[in-house]
């Protein structure tokens, strides 16, 4: 019976002997859990793989016999209770064993993925050239807006230059245009021949404007004289936003009351613009109105009056349709 016994303790000091061996490999001396050493273990196995899954399980068998028989984690409770987080974390997964999941096997894909979307070295040289060219558009805007107020360059040159200069996509040149037009009406005015003057003796925002609505391949003139558009939905909507904010301010309008256009050409723009490109166009002007500093602009009551017209006839023939 005494020999048995012997031979049982014996098997068991072996049986010990094979698990702290094992545990060794990921706890230390002084009771941590070696994470990164699990980590590269385990994905040294195929991911998602049954052989994967078998060693994560092992793992976690491992160190918790590690929790029973290592000296520190007898008798140190916060270092314990960390190699059993680890645990969890291996079971859950999560942390840095979420790659146990499909969802890292979709995170390695998209990973390869951006590894191979490298940036060609071409476009960093064109980025360059093209930060170069903003540049000196900013500098030909800013000679271009010198001319125009300079007292000694004559009117035809002014002219020239903000008929050039409205042609931008700087919405902080077209909003200075805007705000000063009256400062650039540099053409002649003929009240004789007020048909070729909607917009021919003004610059500045009137440029701006007609640059972004009008296209000589998609225009035509009217019996008046007028420019319009005949192909539906031409409309650059840069020029929209400065509608909203001028058109709707008393100042500007004021000013206009002073030329002799007054607001014909913002009529007629809004009008070919919105009109005759769009079905419903008081749900534009509505919406236009809105947002207006002043909805009872002379330039919006213009507006107004041809758009009402207009959404009536449309109810008109809605109705007549429906009969």
């Amino acid at each position: 019976m005494k020999r048995n016994y012997k031979k049982t303790t014996s098997i068991i000091c072996l049986i010990m002997s094979a698990i702290t061996g094992l545990t060794a490999q990921f706890v230390n001396d002084a009771g941590e859990v070696k994470v990164d050493e699990i980590v590269a273990v385990l994905k040294s196995f195929e991911p998602l793989s049954h052989a994967q899954d078998s060693m994560s399980k092992a793992v976690i068998q491992s160190l918790l016999a590690s929790t029973r028989v290592h000296p520190v984690l007898m008798s140190d409770l916060d270092k314990k209770k960390a190699v059993f987080m680890t645990m969890v974390d291996i079971a859950t997964p999560k942390g840095k064993f979420e790659f146990l999941t499909n969802r890292y096997k979709e995170y390695r894909e998209r990973e390869e993925v951006l590894k191979n979307d490298t940036i060609d070295s071409e476009i960093y040289a064109l980025d360059k050239k093209y930060k170069a060219l903003q540049d000196s558009m900013k500098s030909l805007e800013m000679h271009l807006l010198d001319i125009m107020q300079s007292p000694v360059k004559t009117r035809a040159t002014k002219r020239r230059a903000s008929t050039i200069l409205g042609r931008t996509n700087n919405l902080a040149i077209a909003d200075f245009m805007f705000k000063n037009y009256t400062l650039f009406m540099f053409g002649d005015y003929d009240p004789d021949n007020s048909t070729d003057c909607w917009g021919c003796e003004r610059s500045g925002a009137a440029d701006f404007i007609g640059d972004k609505i009008y296209d000589e391949d998609i225009s035509t003139v009217d019996e008046y004289g007028h420019k319009k558009v005949i192909l539906p939905g031409i409309v650059n909507w840069t020029a929209f936003p400065f509608f909203i904010k001028y058109w709707g301010n008393k100042e500007y309008n004021s000013k206009l009351d002073k030329t002799w256009s007054g607001g014909l050409f913002e009529f007629a723009v809004f009008h070919n613009m919105i009109t005759e490109n769009y079905q419903k166009p008081w749900l534009l002007f509505e919406f236009m109105k809105a947002n207006a500093e002043d909805p009872n602009s002379k330039i919006l009551r213009d507006i107004s009056t041809v758009i009402e017209n207009n959404r009536r006839k449309f109810e008109q023939q809605e109705k007549n349709e429906k009969q």
